[in-house]
Order: structure tokens, then C-alpha cells, then sequence
């Protein structure tokens, strides 16, 4: 498959630069269909995230798709990481490297590309803090983890204010937006009910 994958980039790569006009745009042509395959294998990481942690579901689950979890979170860095390069090698969008790392250098639109960067930031933070999550504690690494939806909404804020042509995917974003909200609802409203369930009764109510 990593195979396939690769000839199928080197194909495309050549096939572009052999054209005088993809010449100067294959960089942006890269990294928009690099950062829209990242947003969507992002998406896909944090629904079968809530999923595995479900309170009903996650003795079933969990273990079962902890390796797809994984691999789709390998999926997200190395698109990212094709992503940004790509940004930078693109003379006309603006970006540094150190714009890829210090949020609001950018000269392409500052605070849509400082979401991203913040974004991908915080995606690193959790990584580091699921390989660590032994030392951690399982307390501290879900509070971290726990911030993976807010991450999502701000690469999906970056996804939508930095591209040209957000208007013709619009029907993608909201479709996104919806699966993660209903899922985030069903994930969250789970735990509330349950303390509701288990909170104990005032104590005037105890009194009759």
C-alpha cells in the first residue's frame, strides 16, 4: 500500500512538472490536497476516538480498533508534515519554516495559517502525551486527550479561512462538522448522565 502510494506521488509529481503551468503551482496543488486528506483522516481519528472511549462501547471496542487509531494518527502527521512542507516550498503563499512553528508569521493570511500551526501544535502535544501516557498516569493523559475535539475544531477553522476554494467544499466541512458534533454529544452526554445518576440526593430531599 506505502508502496502504491509512492509511485502513485512520484507519477503525479513527474507528470505535473513535465506541463509548463503546473511548474509553478504543483507546490500549492500539494499542499491543498495534502491538508484536505489530513483534515479528513484527522476527522476519521477523532470519531473512532469517541467511539473507543464510549462508555458503552469501549470494553468492545477499544481494543479492537486501537491499532486503526493509531495508524490513522501516523496518517494525520505525515499528511501535515506534507502539507507544511509543501506551504513553504510555494513562493507565492508566504510561509516561512518559521512560520511553521511560530504562530502569526505568516504573510498568507496570518491567523487562519496560526490556527494550523496551533492546531498541529497541540496534535504533537498529544501524541507526545499518549507515548508518555504510562508515566502520566491515566488520569492526566485523558485530560490531555480529552482536548482532541478542540484541536479538530481548530484545524477545521484553519482548513476553512486559509483556502481559496473552501466555498466548493462547504457540503464536506458541514458534513464533518456534524458527524464530530453528534458523536461529541453522544460521547459527553453519556458522562453526564451517568454522574447524574450516581450524584447523590441533596440533603433536604433526604429528610422526609
Amino acid at each position: 500500500m506505502l508502496f502504491a502510494t509512492a509511485l502513485f506521488g512520484i507519477l503525479s509529481y513527474h507528470r505535473m512538472h513535465a506541463q509548463p503551468l503546473m511548474k509553478t503551482v504543483w507546490p500549492w496543488v500539494l499542499a491543498r490536497a495534502a491538508g484536505l486528506a489530513a483534515y479528513a483522516v484527522l476527522t476519521d481519528l477523532v470519531l473512532l476516538g469517541l467511539l473507543m472511549s464510549h462508555p458503552v462501547w469501549k470494553r468492545h471496542l477499544s481494543k479492537r480498533l486501537f491499532v486503526w487509531h493509531g495508524a490513522l494518527a501516523v496518517g494525520v502527521f505525515a499528511l501535515v508534515a506534507v502539507h507544511g512542507i509543501a506551504m513553504v516550498l510555494d513562493r507565492y503563499a508566504g510561509v516561512s519554516w518559521q512560520a511553521l512553528i511560530v504562530p502569526g508569521l505568516s504573510r498568507h493570511r496570518p491567523l487562519p495559517v496560526a490556527l494550523g500551526v496551533l492546531g498541529a501544535e497541540a496534535l504533537t502535544l498529544m501524541a507526545v502525551s499518549a507515548h508518555l501516557a504510562k508515566n502520566l498516569g491515566r488520569r492526566k493523559w485523558m485530560t490531555l486527550h480529552r482536548w482532541a475535539v478542540l484541536t479538530w475544531a481548530l484545524i477545521l477553522g484553519h482548513s476553512l479561512w486559509s483556502g481559496t476554494d473552501s466555498r466548493g467544499l462547504i457540503v464536506f466541512y458541514d458534513a464533518s462538522a456534524v458527524a464530530v458534533g453528534l458523536a461529541a454529544l453522544l460521547r459527553y452526554g453519556m458522562d453526564k448522565s451517568a454522574a447524574a445518576r450516581t450524584q447523590p440526593p441533596a440533603a433536604g430531599r433526604q429528610q422526609i
